[in-house]
């Protein structure tokens, strides 16, 4: 049916006046009837002419390019006759005003309503345009209680469902029955905890990592001191002296000058021999030399005053006549010498 008259009631256009400064107004309830009025009139009407016997419902509000769209449902439940539905009334009030009819819709062909016993799951919804600035200033009351959710609305109260809920505090499994924002707030807990843990690679291993942790001793294992034929740990007095021990010692890199005629330094082995110059030779790190030198000349001079040589015969058997320990005598032929023979006495004296 063509539901072709709406307006804002005289009433509605001053509680619009008051959105439009800044209030916030307040949609109360909705209200069907079974009467018209004169559209001259309609803009002056305080209530709904003949109010049907019906549940009727404002269920949701979205919010249109503009103003509001209104969800409105008209059930039968416990209607005892039908009725033809001609009006629906928007009702609403603000902080300085009481409730009041704020907006009529209006068919002379209007829709009919069948009875409870007639149709007994009869539902039907009126979307209700209103034109009218500030509409986030716009609040609802709904009826849960006797709303009929239809698939459209489940579809899109599904899409556009944002739950509320208070991260747990604590770690918890869900339970059958408790409320949805219980459970979400375990949920968020769970994956808040999953993407901390996530994101720390300290708490995460490799799989080669596992396997070489997992061949390690156990914590509480000993080893013994090292010995010179066994490997195990380093004994203190053994640190104690490592740490005496001046970093690279013994590491001797030290090269020797060469030495010369004049300095001390290193020299060489393997000095090929040449005439009578013969090489250096080492044996247990001693040095020597061997001279494979032999004289084959067995030619000699006679000797001489001033040069060794070979004794002549002659000097041989001048040598005999000498007796052992003989000095060289040399008797004194001057004139006036004295001479005290051996055995004399002591004051005579030789003459000749």
């Amino acid at each position: 049916m063509a539901w072709n008259e709406s307006i804002i009631t005289v009433k509605g256009v001053a509680l619009a006046a008051e959105l439009m400064d800044g209030g916030s107004m307040e949609i109360t309830k909705a209200e069907a009837g079974e009467s018209t009025t004169d559209s001259v009139a309609l803009a002056f009407q305080k209530a709904i002419k003949s109010p049907i016997d019906v549940p009727v419902s404002i269920v949701k509000k979205d919010k249109t390019e503009t103003g509001i769209a209104l969800t409105v449902q008209i059930k039968n439940t416990e209607a005892a006759k039908a009725y033809k539905m001609r009006q629906i009334g928007i009702y609403a009030k603000t902080k300085s005003s009481e409730e009041t009819l704020f907006a009529v819709f209006q068919s002379a062909e209007g829709d009919e309503i069948p009875s409870a016993d007639e149709y007994p799951d009869f539902l039907m919804e009126f979307t209700a345009n209103i034109a009218v600035s500030n509409a986030d200033n716009i609040t609802v009351v709904t009826e849960p209680a006797t709303v009929i959710v239809t698939e459209e609305m489940l579809e899109a109260a599904m899409e556009d469902y944002a739950p509320t809920y208070t991260t747990a505090d604590n770690m918890g499994e869900l339970s059958s029955g408790e409320k949805l924002s219980t459970a979400l707030g375990k949920i968020a807990k769970a994956v808040k905890e999953l993407i901390s843990h996530i994101a720390d690679n300290v708490r995460h291993i490799t799989a080669a990592e596992r396997t070489a942790w997992n061949g390690k001793a156990a914590g509480d294992h000993t080893h013994s001191a090292a010995t010179q034929s066994a490997a195990g740990l380093m004994s203190a007095n053994d640190k104690k002296k490592l740490d005496g021990v001046a970093a690279g010692a013994n590491n001797y890199t030290y090269s020797l000058p060469i030495a010369t005629s004049t300095a001390r330094g290193g020299v060489k082995i393997g000095y090929a021999a040449n005439g009578r110059n013969y090489p250096v030779q080492l044996s247990n790190e001693q040095m020597y030399v061997n001279v494979p030198w032999t004289d084959n000349n067995t030619t000699y001079s006679a000797a001489t005053q001033s040069a060794n040589g070979l004794m002549s015969a002659a000097d041989k058997t001048k040598l005999d006549g000498v007796a052992t320990g003989a000095n060289k005598y040399t008797h004194p032929t001057t004139a006036g010498n004295k001479h005290i023979p051996s055995g004399g006495s002591s004051g005579q004296i030789l003459r000749w």
